[in-house]
């Protein structure tokens, strides 16, 4: 497989720099994630690089009275490729650097040569021409500069990464004289424009195309409304002998509708990655996975309804009934429509090691009654304390978390059917809700987050373990 590790490094280099410099998600690309992200970049850069260069028109006097006039127009160049590297190096926190061993270029187009004599056209040739850079040589250093979130490639040295074009101009070995002044004239006009077009077009568009795609992910499905923050941090950047990529994002999780928001919480100190034949790991810290349930939280994606329909009788007796036998003050509505909602009253608090999952948080049960007018009525309001346990799984292409048990701790917060003694009812309750929120929670967490592709590259064969204050993905990357 083919190499372009300076393609790799400007595709890393083009996300928006974080202003955090806590990182919630950390990636490693292995070798043969490498090759596959470097083939992304080549691919892209390929689409990007056709460039219509600027035209070139001059005349040299060749003797004898006679002028040749010259016209070089629509010059594309069509291709360009960046054969090796021998070092690469980075001054933290802003700037990469890589020393090239060779580089490789295609530029073609039209000619028109006018021979005149006195300003009399004797006569005229137009043909196709092609250049041809190739520089086998060291010391091609490109500086990759994200101090400002954008790559700036701000130190390039075009004139020994084009300074072996060589053009041929077809139809002219007949002419009698010689065109190397018109070749020359050619070889210096395509140095000054990969210099000063083709690089900063390169640089302009890679930026909106990569930064566009990877500033943040919007979820979808039950936690539509929150979003991924994929935020680089440049000193996480590093490269290990050359052929594995480490990088880090903030990956902070927020609603869509207030982006500003800041959570307390730390980071906990990240594992090591684990040894895997995988192209792709993530280790996805305990900060990210607290944002996500603040964020569903704030987004009000943690509340639902149990309607008494879907409650199982009790001793032959429906939910209404059962209450009423026990609560006098409640019998008038005995026979009326109920439905138990539930909404997150504290964000919930995430814990992960090695052998468990943990989540801590608190629900508002209130007990509505649909009364004959159509409006409801709240009869009672429970805080229910909760904590469940669970284990992260996946899919093809999803993450998710699948809760094995949830256990509750009930208390009447206030009640409006006057008062009772809690206790006699929430034995039924203690029988009655843990298995609908548990089912319903999984409903939504089950769906997880599906990683999108970036751009035509997926992730896929996703693999999940917990970790010591993080849970780690092993995903293989391809191309569509």
């Amino acid at each position: 497989m083919r190499e372009f590790p300076v393609l790799l490094l400007v595709l890393v280099t083009s996300f928006r720099c974080g202003n955090s410099q806590q990182a919630g998600v950390k990636f490693k690309l292995n070798p043969n994630g490498v090759g596959v992200f470097n083939d992304l970049g080549f691919r892209e850069v390929t689409r990007i690089n056709k460039t219509l260069l600027n035209n070139l028109i001059g005349s040299v006097e060749i003797g004898d009275g006679l002028t040749l006039e010259y016209q070089f127009t629509n010059n594309y160049l069509q291709n360009i490729e960046y054969v090796g590297v021998k070092t690469t190096s980075m001054i933290s926190p802003n700037y990469l650097f890589v020393v090239g061993r060779g580089g490789y270029m295609e530029v073609d187009g039209d000619f028109t040569l006018t021979i005149k004599s006195n300003g009399v056209i004797q006569q005229t040739i137009s043909d196709k021409y092609a250049g041809v850079s190739f520089n086998s040589a060291t010391g091609v250093v490109f500086e990759i500069d994200v101090s400002d979130g954008f790559i700036t490639m701000s130190d390039i040295q075009c004139e020994h990464f084009c300074g072996m074009f060589s053009v041929s101009l077809d139809g002219t070995k007949e002419l009698g004289f010689s065109v190397d002044p018109i070749e020359d004239a050619m070889k210096a006009h395509l140095v000054q424009q990969v210099c000063d077009v083709f690089i900063p077009k390169l640089t302009s568009q890679l930026n909106e195309v990569f930064l566009d795609t990877l500033l943040y992910m919007d979820l979808t499905g039950p936690m539509n409304g929150t979003r991924v923050d994929f935020s680089l941090l440049p000193d996480e950047i590093e490269i290990v002998d050359n052929n594995v990529l480490l990088f880090a994002v903030t990956g902070k999780v927020y609603p869509v509708s207030n982006p500003s928001v800041e959570y307390p919480y730390q980071i906990g100190e990240f594992p090591e990655f684990s040894v895997t034949s995988q192209m792709a790991q993530m280790l996805i810290s305990d900060y990210h996975l607290r944002s996500l349930f603040h964020s569903m939280h704030d987004s009000g994606q943690l509340e639902f309804e149990i309607p008494d329909s879907s409650i199982p009788r009790v001793l032959g007796r429906s939910v209404g009934s059962l209450i009423s036998l026990l609560i006098p003050g409640f019998r008038p509505y005995a026979n009326m429509p109920l439905t138990f909602t539930a909404r997150s009253s504290e964000v919930p608090t995430f814990e992960v090691d090695e052998n468990s999952l943990k989540i801590n948080g608190s629900f508002d049960f209130a007990l509505m009654v649909q009364l004959e007018s159509g409006e409801d009525f709240e009869a009672m309001a429970i805080d229910a304390r909760f904590t469940a346990v669970g284990d992260v799984i996946s899919t093809e292409n999803a993450i998710g978390i699948n809760l094995d048990d949830i256990k509750f701790d009930l208390e009447l917060s206030r009640s409006n059917v006057g008062e009772f003694p809690f206790g006699i009812i929430e034995a039924s309750l203690q029988g009655i809700l843990p298995t609908f929120v548990k089912t319903t929670m999984n409903e939504i967490l089950n769906q997880g987050v599906t990683i999108p592709e970036f751009l035509t590259m997926e992730l896929y064969n996703l693999n999940a373990t917990k970790r010591k204050n993080a849970l780690e993905i092993t995903a293989d990357l391809r191309i569509n």
